[in-house]
């Protein structure tokens, strides 16, 4: 997205990554976060998830997608490479503090 400024690409949230991130529908989404499919902790991660969200009473289609994505992740890992997890200090600096000392 050319027009794209720091400020629509970046999340509220994760500051690791930035991207621009929409639904389907083309609707604009700043509260993403982001986990590697790359990262050996994410099956297990999504499988938490998956329980966490049926204790919520989240619906089975929602249930079924992250079945899914756990699958294809596992497959990438498997068809791929997959690594420990790691971030630099550097990587995590809030972006609104870019001005600060």
């Amino acid at each position: 997205m050319e027009n794209d400024t720091p400020e629509s690409v970046r999340s509220l949230v994760d500051y690791k990554y930035r991207a621009v991130v929409r639904k389907h529908d083309g609707t604009p989404v700043t509260d993403w976060i982001i986990f590697r499919a790359q990262d050996k902790a994410v099956p297990t991660m999504l499988e938490h998830y998956i329980t966490i969200c049926r204790g919520l009473g989240a619906g089975d289609a929602h249930i079924m997608e992250i079945h899914k994505l756990k699958l294809r992740v596992m497959r990438y890992q498997e068809e791929t490479y997959s690594k420990v997890p790691d971030t630099s200090p550097s990587e995590l600096e809030d972006p609104a503090d870019a001005d600060s000392p």
